[in-house]
Protein backbone atom coordinates (compact mmCIF):
# COMPACT_ATOMS: atom_id res chain seq x y z
CA UNK A 1 0.00 0.00 0.00
CA UNK A 2 2.82 2.40 0.92
CA UNK A 3 4.59 1.62 -2.35
CA UNK A 4 1.41 2.38 -4.34
CA UNK A 5 1.03 5.70 -2.58
CA UNK A 6 4.71 6.46 -3.21
CA UNK A 7 4.32 5.67 -6.91
CA UNK A 8 1.33 7.99 -7.15
CA UNK A 9 3.20 10.77 -5.33
CA UNK A 10 6.21 10.42 -7.63
CA UNK A 11 4.02 10.33 -10.73
CA UNK A 12 2.09 13.44 -9.69
CA UNK A 13 5.35 15.21 -8.84
CA UNK A 14 6.86 14.36 -12.20
CA UNK A 15 3.75 15.49 -14.02
CA UNK A 16 3.83 18.78 -12.14
CA UNK A 17 7.53 19.35 -12.85
CA UNK A 18 7.23 18.35 -16.48
CA UNK A 19 4.03 20.34 -16.90
CA UNK A 20 5.89 23.51 -15.97
CA UNK A 21 8.23 23.10 -18.92
CA UNK A 22 5.35 22.99 -21.46
CA UNK A 23 7.34 21.21 -24.15
CA UNK A 24 5.42 20.98 -27.39
CA UNK A 25 7.80 18.43 -28.84
CA UNK A 26 6.22 14.99 -28.40
CA UNK A 27 9.63 13.28 -28.59
CA UNK A 28 10.78 15.25 -25.55
CA UNK A 29 7.65 14.32 -23.61
CA UNK A 30 8.00 10.63 -24.42
CA UNK A 31 11.63 10.76 -23.22
CA UNK A 32 10.47 12.06 -19.84
CA UNK A 33 7.83 9.36 -19.57
CA UNK A 34 10.29 6.68 -20.61
CA UNK A 35 12.84 7.77 -18.02
CA UNK A 36 10.16 7.85 -15.33
CA UNK A 37 8.85 4.42 -16.29
CA UNK A 38 12.36 2.91 -16.22
CA UNK A 39 13.05 4.44 -12.80
CA UNK A 40 9.78 3.07 -11.41
CA UNK A 41 10.56 -0.42 -12.74
CA UNK A 42 14.05 -0.29 -11.24
CA UNK A 43 12.64 0.91 -7.91
CA UNK A 44 10.09 -1.92 -7.86
CA UNK A 45 12.98 -4.38 -8.22
CA UNK A 46 14.71 -3.10 -5.06
CA UNK A 47 14.30 -5.72 -2.34
CA UNK A 48 15.29 -6.07 1.30
CA UNK A 49 18.50 -8.14 1.66
CA UNK A 50 19.78 -7.41 -1.85
CA UNK A 51 23.39 -6.21 -1.98
CA UNK A 52 24.70 -2.71 -2.58
CA UNK A 53 26.33 -4.08 -5.73
CA UNK A 54 22.92 -5.21 -7.05
CA UNK A 55 21.40 -1.79 -6.25
CA UNK A 56 24.14 -0.11 -8.25
CA UNK A 57 23.11 -1.89 -11.44
CA UNK A 58 20.15 0.50 -11.81
CA UNK A 59 21.03 3.36 -9.44
CA UNK A 60 24.18 5.40 -8.80
CA UNK A 61 25.25 7.25 -5.67
CA UNK A 62 24.06 10.84 -5.53
CA UNK A 63 26.69 13.54 -5.07
CA UNK A 64 27.49 15.04 -1.70
CA UNK A 65 28.26 13.19 1.52
CA UNK A 66 27.26 9.55 1.68
CA UNK A 67 27.31 7.22 4.65
CA UNK A 68 27.64 3.42 4.64
CA UNK A 69 24.48 2.89 6.69
CA UNK A 70 22.24 5.11 4.56
CA UNK A 71 22.87 6.44 1.09
CA UNK A 72 20.95 8.42 -1.50
CA UNK A 73 20.94 7.01 -5.01
CA UNK A 74 19.76 8.50 -8.30
CA UNK A 75 18.27 6.67 -11.26
CA UNK A 76 20.86 5.99 -13.95
CA UNK A 77 18.65 7.57 -16.60
CA UNK A 78 17.59 10.70 -14.65
CA UNK A 79 19.58 12.31 -11.86
CA UNK A 80 16.47 14.08 -10.53
CA UNK A 81 14.76 10.81 -9.53
CA UNK A 82 16.12 9.62 -6.18
CA UNK A 83 15.73 6.95 -3.53
CA UNK A 84 17.17 6.68 -0.02
CA UNK A 85 18.40 3.24 0.97
CA UNK A 86 19.52 1.96 4.37
CA UNK A 87 22.09 -0.84 4.59
CA UNK A 88 23.38 -3.41 7.07
CA UNK A 89 27.18 -3.50 7.10
CA UNK A 90 28.85 -6.66 5.81
CA UNK A 91 32.25 -5.86 7.31
CA UNK A 92 33.41 -4.90 10.79
CA UNK A 93 34.62 -1.57 9.37
CA UNK A 94 31.37 0.40 9.30
CA UNK A 95 33.00 3.34 7.49
CA UNK A 96 33.28 1.58 4.13
CA UNK A 97 30.69 1.37 1.34
CA UNK A 98 31.10 -2.37 0.75
CA UNK A 99 29.50 -4.08 -2.28
CA UNK A 100 28.29 -6.86 0.04
CA UNK A 101 26.31 -4.53 2.34
CA UNK A 102 22.64 -5.56 2.35
CA UNK A 103 19.51 -3.41 2.00
CA UNK A 104 17.37 -3.04 5.12
CA UNK A 105 15.03 -0.23 4.04
CA UNK A 106 14.03 1.49 0.78
CA UNK A 107 12.30 4.87 0.65
CA UNK A 108 9.72 5.86 -1.95
CA UNK A 109 11.12 7.52 -5.04
CA UNK A 110 11.28 11.30 -4.86
CA UNK A 111 12.29 14.20 -7.05
CA UNK A 112 15.07 16.62 -6.10
CA UNK A 113 17.89 18.53 -7.68
CA UNK A 114 21.13 16.55 -7.91
CA UNK A 115 23.55 17.01 -5.02
CA UNK A 116 26.92 18.41 -6.02
CA UNK A 117 30.25 18.03 -4.27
Amino acid sequence: MKRNIAVVVVAVGLIAVLGMTKQSDSKQESTYCGATQEALKSWENLKIAMTRQAVQKDFVLDGGMQFPSNSTYVARNCEYIKVKIEFKHSTPNANVLAPEDTVTKVSPLFIAYPAKD
